[in-house]
């Protein structure tokens, strides 16, 4: 293991020093943790979901009660966060995005930080949710030139969109300040839209115009019966997910859930969408959608 992790790092930066950076040292190191804890503890002994989600919130909330948070205001939130909320998101991004939201409780939270040993932005969009949000949020990315590394989107109980994106900019670096402020200020104007606006056109990338297939879209039912399970594999290109978010939008579907994930000049998305009434796709609807996507990456 020790000598496949060397390896995979030097064959990154041997390839081109542009493609090493903090974003895929993180992954690979975080990937290396994980192989060797499974490797020690036994491949038939994995670590179980509610182990990971108690853990999780053991350490996100004795970093909160550190800080002076009212426990009692922290119950209050996490009451209404979905399950999966406690072991998507890392002990970090849990106090973080509870701190936020807990001052601003009761109104919109739209926040960015530095996550500098990573080299990457947080986007925290804590709003109502409302049909076209995701299209919303991923049309401004796009017009800022931001790249989406990956997000978290889940929907609380009281009905609030609990979105966590992970962010570079267009030069592949943390968003500087300036950059920051007015990201918060157009997505405060997107997200009270009725809709998205069309989606951005950029050029493709240099570095990206030699890696071209068609996407590989796939459905699959959801094992919670709460709608349909949309994986999308393809290449990476400029506005990517502000394109698949305004197919789904345009079809009439709604995303509940997504993990977004981008590896190199690789895309690798998974939504829990619907219908508008709720309901899992039908088979006419995800070819009918399966073809708007297909449509709009071209």
């Amino acid at each position: 293991l020790d000598h496949l992790y060397l390896l995979t790092v030097a064959d990154i930066a041997g390839t081109s020093p542009k493609l090493w950076n903090n974003w895929k040292n993180k992954l690979l190191w975080e990937l290396y943790l994980a192989a060797g804890d499974a490797l020690r503890r036994g491949l038939e002994n994995p670590v179980r979901r509610a182990t990971r989600v108690r853990e999780t919130r053991s350490s996100a909330l004795s970093r909160l009660l550190r800080r002076g948070v009212e426990p009692e205001r922290v119950s209050r939130l996490w009451d209404t966060l979905p399950d999966y909320a406690f072991w998507r998101l890392s002990p970090d991004q849990l106090e973080w995005t509870t701190r936020r939201a807990i001052d601003d409780e009761d109104r919109s939270t739209i926040a960015v930080r530095p996550v500098q040993p990573h080299g990457v932005s947080e986007l925290l969009v804590s709003v109502p949710d409302h049909d076209g949000l995701f299209a919303a949020i991923t049309r401004v990315l796009d017009e800022m030139g931001m790249d989406v590394m990956s997000a978290r989107v889940m929907t609380t109980r009281r009905g609030y969109s609990f979105d966590l994106f992970q962010l570079m900019d267009q030069h592949g670096e943390v968003i500087n300040e300036v950059d920051a402020a007015e990201l918060v200020r157009r997505l405060e104007e997107a997200t009270g839209d009725d809709g998205p606006r069309a989606f951005v056109k950029r050029k493709l990338p240099r570095r990206l115009r030699h890696f071209s297939s068609e996407p590989d879209i796939r459905f699959a039912e959801d094992p919670d019966g709460e709608g349909t399970v949309l994986h999308l594999a393809c290449n990476d290109q400029p506005g990517l997910l502000s394109r698949l978010a305004a197919a789904i939008f345009k079809q009439g579907a709604q995303v509940h859930n997504a993990r977004i994930a981008t590896f190199g000049e690789k895309v690798e998305d998974t939504l829990l969408i619907s219908d508008s009434e709720q309901q899992p796709l039908t088979e006419e609807a995800m070819q009918a959608l399966a073809k708007r996507i297909s449509k709009y990456l071209e």
